[in-house]
């Protein structure tokens, strides 16, 4: 047998009920301080002072047991002093309470009405008739989480009968349970045990009506039930649905089916084979804290204690912690950039200057400049003259030296052997820098583009457009986000650019646009409409932590730890993983192939090499012109210099006059 052994750190109250006319036994109340490892002690007797300070002493001295005590007296009980011992502790304690007492049924229901029966308080109660016990609890305030054990002496006074008792639920109809756990006697060993954890136990809640809501994020009039259930649209508010489905689960664990009646934005699920029933309630926001500081959605709802659990998770914030309580996290709170990285987000002048340093750039700048300086100086000593005689100017050699640098030649045919060495070892120099680089430059358009942006600052600086899911959560967390980079890139890029996930891996398909969304949506979008060689340029940010999202109830809902205990075990066993992978798609993997291997050189790669030949040819044609300019100006001036060397011819008289300097010479006919 398990005995299911939960440590609370709250306040732990034992009642022990002792009746004037059947006395108790020392060691069923010290077995069970010991089973439900408890530290404090407090009694509730009708006894005299005098019988209840000899029943201290033997606890405390003759048993010696570490324990702190108090005792209280049932005829003239002090609510004032009682609720400052028992109400909200947080340290475990047993309490001793007789049941054949004066007015027993009215300090019982006050209890229950102050939730002195909640999970933190454990009961042992002595009762000399078992119906009398009985008939008092079935009107006072206990739940399915309470721990109360009575013990009622049989009709030998030897041995002692155990019960456990709890009610499924007392505000929804539960009917007050009672089951045999063993029996006790002095002479023998404990024969007090239990099968199974308490809430293992406790599975068959008949005649109990629950509450529920769910999160919709559709408009208009939806059936619930059948939009918790549907299977075709998974991506759409997949983690509320999921945890739905969880919840169904635990119905199902606890013996629980169900049949719908009527289906809005109210639904209303009983059952055909037990009177186990649920109230599903549809709402259309998680619950966020509006300008007057209510809440609206599922937080209010279970504020009000409208639904006894949410059927969706939520996030832990500071303002929900003091209203609700949260248990066991179902969903993990994956979101993320996603777009499509640029084959490379380097400018053109990077790329042709990428495949050398700087100093390898400086170092063939330098040996430019010695091979025009050793040309230079080698030139005028060639004896070829015919060769070398109209390209022996230094513009000439930078050319010819430019010229055996990009695997044009040269054009120098020297009977020097210097020079021709010269030439050798400049037309081999060049091979080796024109093989590195343009080896460099094929190996960088043939390999996978590098990931230069993969942070939000990244994508700050980035050219691209960024937008979000159309979600009340994606619009919360970028209202409530401090984080400086996220406030930058809300103002400057995303603003009020909110769509739909179909609407926004559309624009992810075909511009340079970032869409932040849940992973359980992007993945089974993606994995439809994206190509393989889309989907191996996707790249993700995360801007967020991934984060998990727990299970909601009011606060101090008896029902909490008993929904955990289902969550729990679907854990263990692995149902909750199985959902998981149903619900949540998993990431569509990059497969790459041949004929998906293209190799393109885009305008934004090329741009710079064009921008040189387009600076060239203006510059070319700038000085062509120029050129044109002065050489037409000369031919104008040598033009009018030679008019002016023609003889003047007087038609008058026919004499032709030549004119020499200042001095005119005339010859007549």
């Amino acid at each position: 047998m398990v005995l299911l052994k939960i440590r609370l750190r709250a306040f732990i109250m034992v009642l022990l009920v002792k009746s004037l006319t059947c006395e108790f036994d020392e060691q069923i109340i010290l077995n069970f301080i010991e089973r439900k490892e408890i530290t404090q002690v407090a009694f509730f007797t009708c006894d005299t002072e005098k019988d209840n300070v000899n029943l201290i002493r033997k606890f405390v001295y003759e048993k010696s047991v570490t324990l702190q005590t108090a005792i209280f007296n049932l005829e003239n009980l002090n609510n004032v002093t009682v609720n400052s011992i028992l109400f909200f502790r947080e340290r475990q304690m047993a309490m001793i309470f007789e049941s054949d007492c004066k007015n027993v049924k009215d300090i019982l229901q006050e209890f229950g009405d102050k939730r002195f029966f909640y999970e933190t308080f454990r009961w042992l109660i002595f009762s000399k008739h078992l119906n009398s016990i009985i008939l008092t609890l079935q009107n006072v305030n206990i739940n399915i989480n309470t721990d109360i054990e009575i013990v009622v002496k049989n009709v030998s006074l030897i041995t002692w009968t155990v019960f456990e008792c709890y009610n499924p639920a007392f505000r929804h109809n539960g009917i007050l349970r009672l089951q045999k756990i063993g029996h006790w006697h002095n002479k023998t060993s404990n024969k007090i045990k239990y099968k199974y954890g308490k809430f293992h136990r406790r599975r068959n809640m008949s005649e109990v009506k629950f509450k529920t809501a769910l999160v919709i994020t559709l408009n208009g009039t939806v059936d619930v039930d059948k939009y918790a259930l549907d299977e075709t649209s998974r991506q759409n508010n997949t983690h509320s649905r999921y945890h739905s489905v969880a919840m169904r689960i635990c119905r199902d664990y606890y013996n629980f089916s169900y049949d719908v009646w009527n289906i809005t934005l109210l639904a209303i699920i009983h059952s055909n084979l037990s009177t186990f029933r649920i109230e599903l309630m549809g709402t259309n926001s998680w619950g966020y804290e509006k300008s007057n500081g209510t809440f609206d959605g599922l937080v209010e709802i279970l504020r009000t204690n409208k639904a006894d659990f949410g059927s969706a998770p939520l996030f832990i914030f500071r303002a929900r912690v003091h209203i609700l309580s949260l248990g066991y996290g179902t969903w993990t709170f994956d979101t993320k950039f996603i777009f499509r990285h640029p084959k490379n987000t380097a400018s053109s002048k990077e790329i042709y200057l990428r495949p050398f340093t700087s100093s390898v750039w400086f170092s063939l700048i330098f040996l430019l400049v010695l091979f025009v300086f050793i040309f230079r100086c080698a030139v005028p000593y060639e004896t070829n003259t015919d060769m070398f005689k109209n390209h022996n100017t230094f513009s000439c050699i930078i050319l010819n030296i430019i010229g055996i640098l990009c695997q044009q030649g040269s054009l120098y045919s020297s009977r020097l052997c210097s020079i021709r060495i010269s030439i050798f070892v400049a037309l081999l120099f060049s091979f080796l820098v024109y093989q590195f680089y343009s080896g460099i430059i094929v190996s960088y358009l043939l390999m996978d583009p590098p990931r230069t942006i993969t942070k939000v600052a990244d994508l700050v600086k980035s050219t691209f457009a960024a937008g979000c899911e159309d979600t009340l959560f994606e619009r919360n967390l970028l209202k409530l986000s401090t984080d400086p980079l996220v406030r930058e890139l809300r103002d400057t890029k995303i603003r009020d650019n909110f769509y739909t996930a179909q609407m926004g891996f559309e624009k992810v398909r075909k511009e340079k646009f970032a869409f932040h969304t849940m992973s359980s949506a992007a993945n089974r979008i993606i994995r439809a409409t994206f190509s393989p060689k889309e989907i191996c340029d996707l790249q993700e940010i995360r801007m967020y932590t991934v984060q998990p999202l727990y299970s909601a109830y009011p606060k101090r809902s008896p029902f909490r730890k008993l929904l955990n205990y289902c969550l729990v075990h679907q854990a263990e066993v692995g149902i909750l993983d199985k959902l998981k992978r149903f619900w949540n798609s998993p990431k569509p993997q990059c497969v790459k192939t041949l004929s998906d291997t293209e190799i393109e050189v885009g305008i934004e790669e090329f741009y710079w090499a064009l921008m040189v030949l387009l600076v060239g040819t203006i510059s070319s044609i700038a000085i062509f012109c120029s050129e044109f300019l002065i050489i037409r100006k000369g031919f104008k001036e040598a033009s009018l210099n030679k008019k002016e060397r023609k003889p003047k011819i007087n038609r008058k008289n026919k004499k032709h006059c030549n004119v020499k300097r200042k001095t005119i010479s005339c010859n007549l006919p």
